[in-house]
């Protein structure tokens, strides 16, 4: 930080019309710094900077009066330092130690039918859970705290002798002060300098050539390689003082996600009818189809508030299926969900922006391991009755079987692209719901999934799941009180991302331009070579805001953009509840189509080189099918 006294550099634009600034801008750009101050310090230019190497390291700047005798403005900040992290709470097992040998006997030796049998289901889950932690405390030993001292990855025996030998020429250094002596000890420093580079590079590259294999060591590896460490908070409340303590932090961002839920309105008069013959009414759980769940475990994840690790339930599979099907099937029959299966730990994960603003942080909830085994029990034969009767619409290409973000993305392109080639004028809308996830009613939620021929026991067992839940944001090991969830489906769940595409399958019903869905990202676009077609389009918009109004959702008008396209475009303006959408970009040529939807829709970005490379098979002469859309 510092007067650095360029004042022809335009800092939002990154430019200069001087060698020096243009120099200067160009280190700032390649060593990835972040300039802060963004009003004039001296006149009308930036002269006195404040420069970061990490996002977030800078918070509430103010450039204010002068101070004192000089004729630069203050400047005040407040700079984030790195907290101690607070030592994890509970026990931290030792899993490389344990005897998996004598937990799958002592869980196999338990009459699991005999003591389940007779007992209602809330029952049998606590007599499971209460075994197997018990077999957890018994034969996973815990890991022992660490005297401080972390042992590199990339540290090899080769390494290890190299810094012997050079301990030992600088103890021979002390001694004798003589000039063969220093020149042994530099010798030994260049070869360890070396040692570590050569170490270091052969490690690097081994992550690199395992990274489908084993891509949590690669970007475990990459976290570490960061000047500060990816962190919540600190946060403002909601009078603007800034929490910086870990518990305060987690009780801010809980009870401003409690705040967005949706006080549910009254009953929708004749939405409950079922609109298809096809019903799905009871769920067999097999035993083999939970074996075949727990073997896809990936036993690295974290557990839920009930204790119990992935681990645990993949090693000792083959023993537990049998009682767990018991339990499903007995909740499925009842429609009881254990208490345990409707609670969370939520991590608040940073999106974008400052990082004192409670509404940057995602809320994504940690739920027991084993309700969503039962989860993704229900989620494949919901989803098989889906597809078999065709329920879903084809616009929606979020969390349904054979679709993707990448068929979104070339099937929207084929349509504009078909209008433009022959010199028709387009406009693109990207609508977005303000907290999509988190303001699903559950009320109208049921009604929607009843239409869909979910009925009977298992809309009983999807309306307890919804009801009754709690959570609580966990924030460097330390947790906030419990807050009931009034609405919305669980970020982080299994059955959840479904339940939302049921929810929002209708939200393109009676509209006459195309429209494309990636769960709650929505684009809608239609030829506009007229002021008809305009109409037509904005009436489109219109009937999406009353399907949001009639369902208790909401459309964020600062987040829904319009693109133009063609050289006869009109560029009309369009709204959103009453607010005129912004322009990301006129565009007349359509070459920088891509570009330009790719910064509007987040999801478009992390798929474009798959889309390049699926075009170039498809130029190859590869047939490329999406359903019933061949490109």
């Amino acid at each position: 930080m510092g007067d650095f006294n360029f004042p022809n550099i335009e800092w939002k634009l990154f430019r200069s019309n001087s060698l020096d600034g243009v120099v200067f801008v160009q280190c700032v750009q390649e060593a990835f710094l972040t300039q802060y101050v963004d009003c004039p310090t001296r006149g009308e230019a930036i002269l006195d900077l404040v420069l970061g190497n990490e996002p977030g390291q800078v918070i509430d700047l103010l450039v204010g009066e002068h101070f004192g005798d000089s004729d630069h403005n203050s400047v005040t900040f407040t700079l984030v330092m790195e907290r101690d992290r607070c030592v994890q709470q509970g026990k931290v097992y030792n899993w490389g130690k344990c005897k998996y040998d004598v937990v799958r006997q002592e869980l196999k030796c338990i009459s699991w039918e005999h003591r389940l049998s007779g007992k209602d289901t809330s029952e049998t889950w606590n007599l499971f859970k209460e075994q197997v932690l018990r077999v957890l405390d018994m034969y996973v030993p815990v890991r022992q705290g660490r005297d401080g001292r972390v042992r590199e990855p990339w540290l090899t025996r080769e390494v290890e002798c190299l810094v012997k030998r050079k301990k030992e020429t600088y103890v021979r250094l002390r001694k004798q002060g003589s000039d063969r002596a220093l020149e042994g000890y530099k010798i030994a420093r260049r070869e360890l300098k070396k040692g570590i580079r050569r170490a270091k590079r052969g490690h690097e590259q081994s992550l690199a050539g395992r990274i489908k294999e084993n891509p949590k060591a690669f970007y475990t590896y990459v976290r570490n390689m960061r000047m500060t460490r990816a962190r919540v908070g600190p946060i403002k409340d909601s009078s603007g003082r800034l929490c910086i303590e870990s518990e305060e932090i987690g009780e801010v961002l809980n009870k401003y996600f409690s705040s967005v839920f949706t006080n549910e309105r009254g009953h929708i008069v004749g939405e409950d009818s079922v609109k298809q013959t096809g019903k799905l009414e009871e769920i067999l759980v097999r035993t083999e189809d939970v074996l075949g769940i727990l073997k896809s475990l990936r036993i690295d994840k974290s557990p839920g508030p009930d204790a119990i690790y992935p681990r645990i339930l993949w090693e000792a599979r083959d023993e537990i299926a049998e009682s767990l099907a018991m339990i499903f099937s007995s909740s499925l029959s009842t429609g009881v969900v254990p208490g345990d299966w409707r609670v969370a730990n939520v991590m608040s994960l940073f999106k974008k922006g400052i990082r004192d603003n409670p509404g940057n942080y995602r809320p994504v909830s940690l739920t027991s391991v084993v309700g969503k085994v039962m989860e993704r029990v229900l989620r494949d034969r919901i989803s098989e009755h889906l597809e078999r009767h065709c329920l879903i619409r084809d616009s929606q290409h979020g969390f349904v079987r054979g679709r993707s973000c990448l068929t979104s993305l070339i099937e929207f392109f084929e349509e504009v692209t078909k209008h433009v080639d022959e010199g028709k004028a387009v406009d693109v809308v990207y609508m977005d719901f303000s907290k999509a996830f988190d303001k699903v009613p559950h009320g109208r939620l049921m009604q929607k999934v009843r239409r869909h021929g979910i009925v009977v026991n298992l809309a009983s067992w999807i309306t307890n799941w919804l009801t009754d839940r709690s959570q609580r944001v966990v924030a460097d090991g330390k947790y906030s009180p419990w807050i009931p969830v009034t609405s919305g489906v669980p970020q982080g769940s299994v059955l959840g991302p479904l339940l939302f595409v049921i929810f929002i399958n209708d939200l393109d019903e009676g509209v006459e331009g195309w429209v494309s869905k990636f769960a709650d990202d929505t684009k809608i676009g239609g030829v506009v070579d007229n002021e008809e077609g305009c109409c037509r389009l904005q009436k489109d918009i219109d009937r999406m805001q009353s399907w949001a109004e009639k369902w208790q959702m909401e459309f964020n008008p600062e987040k829904c953009e319009v693109v133009h396209f063609g050289r006869t475009n009109m560029n009309v303006e369009y709204r959103v509840n009453g607010r005129v959408l912004g322009n990301v970009a006129e565009q007349r040529d359509l070459g920088v189509y891509v570009h330009t939807s790719l910064k509007v829709a987040t999801q478009m970005d992390r798929a474009v080189k798959k889309a390049y490379g699926v075009l170039a098979f498809i130029n190859r002469g590869v047939e490329f099918k999406s359903r019933e859309v061949m490109i």
